[in-house]
């Protein structure tokens, strides 16, 4: 058996060094050996592609019905005339494109993606779970010089997740009931190329990752930052509270009309997803050696 063990291991790391000449690009963030939840599989909540409907790049982006779900609907909320647009995406598909700074006066949009049961699938509670989107900036960013990504919770709420740009560096801010972590990257995205946002929360560590993705939709091997220091339980007390995609949602449910942080550019590729099984059961894990998602 020993003999078998050592084979497998050198097996293993060949395969592993073969897979980094590729430029294939995998994050391992895990403190210790001991088994985590990320490792009994993930159950995925939020999958949005923006390829529906097919063929519509240049055309207003109105209605998102088709992704709408048993447990999760997603629409638009606005103040004035601006509006969402599909455009070029990662890979030679579709994205959603937000309004350019030259178009800010016309009013302001966000996407809202919304919890339709109780228990609440967005709501990860102690549970490890992971969130990202591949972006591409626009030239300039928003007027008050930030752009938000995505976020459900604002600050002083007890439980939010977030992740957005400010004067285009990335950061991720986890909160719960024991506590907070932000983690800023050090290098700036730039404007007009597609990159790979993904912050994940994995016990008392928090990691970031920022991968640039080439014109055929591969990603590199990403930027990494992390820290360490318990959030606790990121249990969103309200099932109304719904994630915002490209700015801030108020606690009222409309879009915040100053210091929105609008986002300015294009979208692809939003999810989110909780590993393992919640503290109230309601997720159950998927079988062990269940692939993991290759969003670095």
């Amino acid at each position: 058996v020993r003999k078998w063990s050592l084979a497998i291991g050198a097996v293993g790391l060949l395969l592993m060094i073969a897979g980094c000449a590729r430029g294939e690009a995998r994050v391992v963030a895990r403190p210790s050996a001991t088994p985590r939840a990320s490792e009994l599989g993930y159950h995925r909540v939020l999958d949005i592609d923006f390829e529906k409907p097919p063929g519509s790049v240049g055309a207003v982006a109105s209605s998102f019905e088709m992704y709408r779900s048993s447990s999760i609907a997603v629409d638009v909320l606005r103040i004035g005339e601006a509006q969402l647009t599909y455009s070029a995406g990662v890979g030679g598909g579709q994205a959603l494109s937000f309004p350019s700074k030259a178009t800010i006066g016309k009013g302001r949009i966000v996407l809202r993606v919304l919890t339709l049961t109780d228990p609440d699938p967005l709501s990860p509670g102690r549970a490890d779970f992971a969130f990202g989107v591949d972006i591409r900036v626009d030239e300039q960013s928003s007027a008050d010089d930030g752009d938000n990504v995505m976020q459900r919770g604002l600050f002083q709420d007890t439980a939010q997740y977030k992740i957005q740009l400010d004067d285009h560096r990335p950061s991720c801010r986890i909160a719960g009931n024991e506590g907070e972590v932000t983690v800023v990257g050090t290098d700036r995205v730039e404007p007009g190329r597609w990159y790979r946002l993904r912050c994940l929360r994995e016990g008392a560590k928090v990691v970031l990752t920022v991968a640039k993705i080439d014109t055929n939709g591969v990603a590199a091997s990403p930027s990494v930052w992390s820290d360490f220091r318990p959030t606790g339980s990121v249990a969103v007390m309200r099932t109304s509270t719904p994630i915002s995609v490209g700015g801030k949602i108020a606690t009222d449910g409309s879009v915040v009309a100053e210091n929105t942080d609008q986002f300015n550019g294009s979208m692809d590729n939003l999810f989110f997803e909780v590993f393992g099984s919640k503290d109230d059961g309601t997720i159950t894990p998927a079988p062990r050696g269940t692939p993991t998602p290759s969003r670095s």
